[in-house]
């Protein structure tokens, strides 16, 4: 089985994201450094992860209206069952 997959170059992951910058300048203040800071990049790359008010928009505009709608169809299911098990429903109501 063969796979499209190819490895990404090193080189694509910058420290151009302003929270690894950051990052970078808060260890400065404490004399420290981190050599494997590139290893997080990844995490800030807009192709993998998106930002929260991206993932949000995407969950409100999205995932939500479809939410919506399945619950009522399936409040409107449940009623309806209820009054045929009760002896309520008939066609004629339809």
């Amino acid at each position: 089985m063969k796979t499209d997959w190819k490895c990404p170059d090193w080189k694509s992951y910058t420290l151009d994201h302003p929270a690894l910058q950051e990052h970078v300048k808060k260890l400065a203040k404490l004399g420290l450094r981190d050599p494997w800071i590139r290893n997080y990049a990844w995490r800030y790359s807009p192709k993998i992860y998106k930002s929260r008010p991206e993932w949000f928009r995407g969950i409100y505009f999205k995932r939500l209206p479809h939410g919506i709608f399945l619950g009522i169809v399936a409040s409107f299911c449940i009623n309806k069952f209820d009054q045929w098990r009760k002896g309520e429903f008939s066609l004629k109501q339809l």
